[in-house]
């Protein structure tokens, strides 16, 4: 099925589509009624790319849909129509509803905002199908562009990616039906934030949900962690505590709580217009004094103050031989653990 944006068509790719594609830029031309730049095929995008899309295609040209398509510009008048790169799906939704998306713009048709474009018209297209919950890209920290690209389309930074040094992006479901899929300048930095710590705390509950036995004092002070991020949310919400401040908090309780937590903080801060962040929220301490402090700085707080008792969890955990997960916001941003030392020969440690 072909779709159309404000500026492209995007034309779905077949197996007669990919032959011509091998044979030439002409024969290409031809196929797609559409000029093909010399400048073509774009990054990414090289022949053995080609050749391993087209043996899919040849087992099963009618999944096309799931596949890639060519990005045929339409905006530039009297040069008519242009190929300006390629776009596209990575297969069929998975069985538990996830589809990822890919894309290569021609340099010389970048900075234009048609990749924006056409992810979106992939986003809507894989929504129409209720069966798929979450859309993901992967991209290298280092291509700036193609992050601004999935994050201007309302994509979160989610963590590591499928291998060493690719961080993964997602929309989910929720969140495209709530309308976030734009992510405006102001918030840009917390969503990043709160995306680093609910994957931090989940990183270190399935280490603590393996380990062989529980450590009672592990699990209480990720119970602490949970329970504070939900106490922060309740104040900025003028609500009373949901939580004490130490709960007893059994493994089977920390999963949906940090699933209720992960997206009763995401609405919350998709609310945020940009002079809210600087509104001052009344609250008293777990000491009964009061305090007053800025939405911006609540939010800042919520995202910063598990690291010193994930610390500690990381210590305790080591200290009964389990290495910990990584934790750290550079290890979340550029999709690869930071160094861990190793000892030397004479015992030292080695950076």
């Amino acid at each position: 099925m072909m779709l159309r944006t404000p500026r492209l068509r995007l034309i779905p790719a077949t197996a007669t589509l990919a032959r011509a594609d091998l044979a030439g830029r002409e024969p290409l031309a031809r196929a797609l009624a559409a000029a093909v730049p010399e400048a073509w095929p774009p990054e990414l995008f090289d022949r053995p790319a080609i050749e391993h899309a087209l043996a899919q295609l040849e087992r099963n040209d009618a999944n096309a849909e799931w596949a890639y398509y060519y990005m045929i510009r339409e905006d530039l008048g009297e040069a008519g129509a242009v190929v300006a790169g390629i776009i596209g799906y990575k297969g069929a939704p998975t069985e538990d509803g996830q589809v990822e998306v890919g894309y290569s713009v021609l340099p010389t048709h970048r900075s234009a905002g048609l990749a924006t474009e056409g992810v979106a018209a992939l986003v809507d297209r894989a929504f129409d199908l209720r069966a798929v919950q979450r859309v993901v890209a992967e991209t290298l920290p280092s291509r700036l562009a193609s992050i601004r690209v999935l994050e201007k389309s309302g994509f979160r930074l989610i963590g590591m990616g499928s291998e060493p040094g690719v961080i993964r992006f997602e929309l989910t479901r929720l969140d495209y039906e709530a309308g976030r899929t734009w992510t405006p300048a102001h918030l840009r930095t917390l969503v990043r934030l709160l995306g680093h710590m609910h994957w931090a705390d989940e990183q270190l509950r399935a280490v603590l949900l393996a380990q062989v036995p529980p450590d009672p004092e592990a699990w209480r002070l990720y119970g602490h962690v949970l329970s504070a991020e939900l106490l922060w949310l309740a104040r900025l919400r003028a609500e009373p505590a949901p939580l004490p401040v130490w709960p007893d908090l059994s493994p089977q309780d920390a999963q949906p709580l940090a699933v209720i937590l992960r997206e009763d903080l995401r609405a919350f801060l998709w609310r945020q217009e940009a002079g809210d962040l600087g509104r001052l929220v009344e609250y008293r301490n777990s000491a009964g004094d009061y305090h007053e402090s800025t939405v911006e700085d609540i939010l800042l707080h919520v995202c910063l103050h598990g690291s010193y008792h994930r610390g500690q969890i990381a210590r305790r955990l080591r200290e009964a031989g389990t290495p910990p997960p990584p934790s750290d916001y550079i290890a979340f941003a550029r999709g690869a653990p930071a160094a861990t030392t190793q000892p030397s020969s004479t015992g030292a440690p080695l950076p």
